[in-house]
């Protein structure tokens, strides 16, 4: 069971069309399996420890806290996450961007496209993003760039899918 919270904000400032285009955003973000990635990507330094300390013989427990190297792995996990994780995150924010200009034949819809174009420039409004925003999220003016692009070449886009689908299986 998903929910897509709409404040009424976001319904008194976007058209039905641009609220359609975002929808389709957030669906794109369900139906790519987005959060499943980004929980596996979490996980994966725990399940690379756990199969690299036996097949070095050596049995640490790096995070206990009487481990000398507590802070030192819990820092170095938590790089991994901004990075791996913020870096994906991105990633993710143009592939369901892609959901919602392509129809489920990969067809691309232009009106779709100009929708969330609309959309994505209403939402940014005339304030800065904040640095934090990027952390999760590329900054409004690249994903309107790039949707741009994509309507100008749509196997751009195509071949953007067809790269995160392999990373996807590599994770």
């Amino acid at each position: 069971c998903r929910y897509l919270f709409l404040t009424d904000a976001l319904l008194g400032q976007l058209s039905p069309g641009e609220i359609a285009a975002v929808v389709r955003h957030e669906l794109g973000h369900l139906q790519r399996k987005h959060l499943l990635q980004r929980l596996l990507l979490l996980m994966l330094p725990a399940l690379a420890w756990f199969v690299i300390q036996p097949a070095i013989g050596v049995d640490l427990d790096l995070l206990s806290t009487s481990s000398p190297y507590a802070l030192a792995v819990s820092a170095a996990y938590l790089l991994y996450a901004v990075v791996v994780i913020g870096l994906f995150s991105q990633w993710f924010e143009y592939d369901a961007d892609l959901s919602a200009v392509f129809d489920s034949h990969q067809q691309l819809q232009p009106d779709s496209a100009r929708e969330l174009i609309h959309a994505l420039a209403a939402l940014q409004g005339p304030q800065r993003e904040t640095w934090f925003s990027h952390c999760l999220h590329p900054p409004t003016t690249a994903r309107i760039a790039w949707i741009r692009q994509v309507l100008m070449q749509p196997a751009l886009g195509l071949a953007y899918r067809a790269r995160l689908n392999r990373l996807a299986k590599l994770v």
